[in-house]
This record gives C-alpha cells, structure tokens and sequence, in this order.
C-alpha cells in the first residue's frame, strides 16, 4: 500500500491529500502503461492474455 500510505501521511500533516492521489495515481498510470507498450514492441506475438 504506497499510495494509501502516501495518502495517509499527507492527511495526517494537513496536506492536500486529494492532489497528492490524483498525481500519484497518474503517475503510476503513466508507469503502467509504458510498461505495457515497452512489452507489446519487444513481443508483439506472445500474446497469450
């Protein structure tokens, strides 16, 4: 649980926690699918779902 971790602590210090989700959750969306298109160029055909 980073994010939520993430999100307790910056609830707990008084930050603006819906900011700090909504960037961590972008980033990590962000992360996630550059893996994927790193993953479909390198293999394209081992699609195996």
């Amino acid at each position: 649980g980073g994010p939520l971790a993430v999100g307790f602590v910056a609830s707990a210090v008084g930050l603006e926690g819906g900011a700090f989700v909504l960037s961590a959750f972008g980033i990590g969306a962000a992360l996630i699918l550059a893996l994927l298109v790193q993953e479909t160029r390198v293999s394209p055909l081992s699609d195996t779902g």
